[in-house]
Order: C-alpha cells, then structure tokens, then sequence
C-alpha cells in the first residue's frame, strides 16, 4: 500500500520523473550512433535500416500490451523497474556489441524495457498524484522528451571526450535509479478485471474508427520521423560533419518536434484542430525535402 502522506508522494513522483527521464534518454542512444556502427560492424544499409525499425517496434507497438498487463495483473510497479533496469543496461551498453546479431537482441530487450516503463510509468504518477494531477503529469511527460532530446548531445560529447567504449558509464543512473524504484510500494489497482478488459473491447466498436484514423495518422507520422530521423546521422557522415555536430542537429530536430507539440496544443485550443493537423503535416513535407538538399546552416 502507498502511505497517504504527500512528502512520500511527492518523492515517488519525483523518483518516477527522472526514471522516465533516463529511459527516455537510452530510448535515444541508437540513432546518433547508427553511422558508427555502420562503419564499425561493417552493416550495410538494410541492416542499419533494420535497427532503428527493430528500436520502433519493441519500444512503441509493444507499450499497449505492457499497459495491458499491468492493468490485468496489477503488476505496473514491477514493469517499471523491471524496464528502467531493461533499458539501461541493453541500451546503456550497446558500444558492447560484437555484431549485428548481438546488437539487435540487445535493442530488443532494451527496447522492451522502455515499452514496459511507459504506460505503466504514466498510470503510477496518475495514481500517486492528488491536488495537481495535470501539472505533475504534464512534468512527467515533457521530462521525458527532455531525456529523448538531449541523449543525441549527451552521447555524441562522451563519444568525442572519452571514446565510444566508455558510454557504458550513462547506463548507472538508470541502474541506480531502479534499485531505488524497488523500495517504493505500487499503487493498488482500481479496477477489477472485467472492468479492464471491458474497457479494451470498446477500442473494437463501430463508433471508435475516429480513434484508429487518429492512430493510423500518428502512427504513420511515426513511420516518417522515425526513419528520417535515423538516416540523419549517415547522411552528416556522407556530407563531413563531425559526430558531435550531427548529434546537437539530431537534438535540435528532437527539441523542436517538443515545441511544436506545444504549440499545435495552444492553436488547437484556438482554432479547427483539423487544420493544425493537416496544416502542420503539409508544411512538414517541404521544409524536410528542403534539408536533405541543403548545405550549412541553411
């Protein structure tokens, strides 16, 4: 049982931030190091196509039946230990990867572990929460896609400083991080099992194909970002940019997909949210033709 006491509360949610924090930050370890290992393990452009799709896959698809279990089996403080302690030790130790096989077996478990911390994550601090439910949640959200954003940076400097091998050293806050989560009770389900798996049925009713025309937009969003994103490291490798200068871009795209989610939720909140959507996913198409063509700054 969680103590009702709001310092206690306080320090889990907290806690829980900066979890997210981390496992958003392994989640980004791959992509600024995928030309690297192209070079490295001698990967050929399918393959190096294949990790970012594998990354994809176990650390998003995955989430819903992670959030399933964890509704079905009251079992989401053990999920989010267990997948803040997956992603920092498969993610956190890549560089440790003789091969190809090896390295995507990592990013499959690794993977998995922040598909296991996310929803189960999310649904703790809603439990935990009391007075300020929408802030603490909105933190714990925009936390995480600090971690995400900054790891490109973050990697790239240690890669430069201390040498590629060394990176090992980011997956000990996760690791610590997560033998402290162990000592924090979970939150006693509020639900029973009917109740959850009579929430699940409605995603199949007629009248929720709004929900899957929503999901099938941003799941093809995903699809685009996700491998232009990927690419990006090879194509700076391709045109002369150092590392370290490729990884600050890759955070810039990051940081700038944040604010622009901010700001598609202001205007939303202030005009047809159908033309934010469509508008901001028409002016994209330009802007991202414009840059694989483009030199310098601009």
């Amino acid at each position: 049982m969680v103590k009702n006491n709001g310092r206690f509360l306080s320090t889990s949610i907290v806690l829980l931030t900066f979890a997210h924090l981390f496992n958003d930050f392994y989640a980004g370890f791959l992509i600024p190091l995928l030309s690297y290992f192209q070079t490295s393990l001698h990967l050929t452009i399918t393959q190096v196509s294949v990790l970012p799709t594998v990354l994809a896959v176990f650390g998003s698809i995955l989430q819903p039946v992670f959030g399933f279990l964890g509704d079905r089996f009251n079992k989401k403080h053990f999920f989010v230990v267990s997948g803040v302690l997956c992603s920092a030790i498969f993610l956190g130790s890549i560089c440790f990867a003789p091969n190809f096989i090896i390295l995507v077996l990592m990013l499959m478990i690794g993977a998995s572990g922040v598909a296991a911390f996310h929803p189960n994550g999310a649904a703790t601090v809603a439990g935990l929460s009391q007075n300020r439910s929408t802030f603490q949640m909105s933190v714990f959200l925009m936390v995480g896609c600090i971690g995400l954003a900054g790891a490109p940076f973050v990697i790239t400097l240690i890669v430069s400083l201390y040498g590629f091998g060394n990176l090992w050293f980011l997956s000990l806050p996760g690791i610590i991080l997560a033998l402290i989560l162990i000592k924090m009770p979970g939150i006693p389900g509020s639900q029973n099992n009917t109740t959850r798996l009579s929430g699940l049925k409605t995603l199949f009713v007629k009248t929720s194909w709004p929900l899957w025309i929503m999901f099938l937009i941003m799941f093809t969003r995903s699809i685009v970002i996700t491998s232009f994103m990927s690419f990006m490291s090879i194509l700076f490798t391709e045109k002369g940019i150092s590392m370290q200068k490729g990884g600050i871009a890759i955070s810039v795209f990051l940081i700038s997909g944040s604010i622009g989610g901010l700001m598609g939720g202001y205007l939303a909140d202030r005009i047809n949210r159908k033309i934010v959507i469509a508008g901001s996913s028409i002016l994209a198409y330009p802007l991202l033709l414009w840059f694989l063509h483009s030199n310098g700054i601009l």
